[in-house]
């Protein structure tokens, strides 16, 4: 009875996800302009994701922190890039989106937009991928398994093949020459909020 419900629930939980990525693609999703895009964007600090990931500075902390202090400060740590990282991929999302838009918008800058789409898929893929990575680290950490190694939030500097820092950049980069290359005056705009 009860494992007939809960297959009945996963069945149901994987149709109704089946049917939301459908009708999202078929939709395409709204239809924003620039001006509609910034406000969803949320803000990344670029520099202290880089401080967050430097090897340096994780074992700066680890040779100047007790162990136990060390691991509560990782712990911390961990949560911050958790929490850049969902960001990431956030913005991402939405830029992809928008580059989808110009795409079959403006022929002018297709090539633009389809770089900028690309940009924001390698970024996706990446937070995603290190996010679950941490998430991992984060379940293997609690309770009885203490006794396995504290996670180093500079492990995740590259996943599933892309250096998140770099990639992250250009997707910023590429965003703000689609935008100039629509006159649009936001870009320093888009910047301040990517």
């Amino acid at each position: 009875m009860i494992a007939e419900f809960i297959v009945y629930a996963f069945v149901a939980a994987i149709v109704f996800s089946v049917s939301v990525v459908v009708f999202r693609v078929v939709r395409r999703g709204p239809k924003r302009t620039i001006q509609d895009l910034i406000p969803l964007l949320e803000p990344i600090n670029l520099d202290e994701i880089e401080l967050l990931f430097d090897p340096g500075e994780a074992s700066f902390l680890r040779s100047n922190f007790s162990d136990a202090e060390f691991s509560a400060l990782q712990s911390k740590r961990l949560d911050l890039a958790r929490e850049y990282l969902r960001r990431m991929a956030h913005n991402a999302a939405v830029l992809a989106e928008w580059a989808d838009r110009e795409m079959s918008r403006n022929a002018a800058t297709e090539e633009l937009a389809a770089e900028l789409h690309r940009d924001a898929v390698h970024v996706r893929i990446y937070a995603l991928s290190a996010r679950m990575w941490l998430n991992l680290w984060a379940i293997l950490r609690l309770g009885p398994s203490r006794w396995l190694p504290t996670s180093m939030v500079t492990d995740c500097r590259k996943c599933a093949g892309i250096s998140g820092l770099p990639a992250y950049g250009r997707l910023k980069n590429t965003a703000a020459t689609l935008v100039l290359q629509f006159g649009y005056r936001e870009s320093e705009q888009l910047l301040q909020h990517l």
